[in-house]
């Protein structure tokens, strides 16, 4: 709701730039006042700004999301390894390689974490140090979630974690279906706001005539 409202008042804001600076383009446009081009540049200071902002925000966001999708992959993936009495070193190295494999086709950001500790690992990082590593890198719940779950592994052993892991992994597969339901409802969204700005633009052409004929 707050998103929404921020992008109403981004698609006023530039109504009023337009009809402002084009009021009085096509009647005597060297006639404009100081304080109407200062409006203007207070006007274009605010709304920047606030462009700028929501971009870094959706950034934020799409990396969120892509590292939620993935991990439901990666914790299903190490729950079955481990289940399976592999070692959880050795099932982190091979879903990396398997992802390595396949690099070049799909950059997954969940998928660089375990890659990046594999090269850790390689170089001869502690295990505790590379699932920290992971969770600080990530800055997100899920995966330090998954930190605690593999740190406590060195304590005591696979055949504690296995039980943890299948649990976590269904909780993670519910959790994905939640954000594909909210992914969906926002791409319905998103489809409102070009629309928002496609009939202020018209509204402000309508507009100009009318508001040309009368003096700030």
């Amino acid at each position: 709701m707050v998103e929404r409202k921020r992008k109403i008042y981004f698609g006023i804001g530039i109504l009023l730039l337009i009809i402002l600076f084009f009021r009085d383009w096509s009647v005597h446009f060297t006639t404009l006042t100081c304080w109407k081009m200062l409006l203007i540049e207070l006007l274009a200071a605010i709304l920047i700004p606030l462009s700028e902002a929501e971009t870094r925000k959706k950034q934020i966001e799409k990396k969120n999301r892509q590292l939620k999708l993935d991990y439901t992959e990666i914790v299903g993936n190490m729950a079955v390894l481990v289940g399976a009495g592999m070692p959880v070193k050795v099932a982190w190295n091979k879903i990396s390689a398997q992802y390595s494999m396949k690099r070049n086709t799909k950059t997954r950001i969940g998928y660089e974490l375990l890659a990046k500790g594999s090269n850790e690992m390689a170089d001869g990082e502690t295990e505790r140090n590379v699932y920290l590593n992971m969770a600080e890198r990530a800055g997100t719940v899920e995966y330090r979630r998954l930190s605690r779950l593999l740190i406590r592994n060195l304590e005591k052993g696979s055949r504690a974690l296995a039980p943890l892991l299948e649990h976590e992994s269904e909780a993670a597969f519910v959790e994905r279906k939640r954000l594909a339901m909210k992914l969906g409802e926002e791409a319905s969204t998103k489809m409102l706001f070009p629309m928002m700005i496609m009939m202020c633009i018209v509204m402000a052409i309508v507009m100009m005539p009318a508001v040309s004929s009368f003096t700030i």
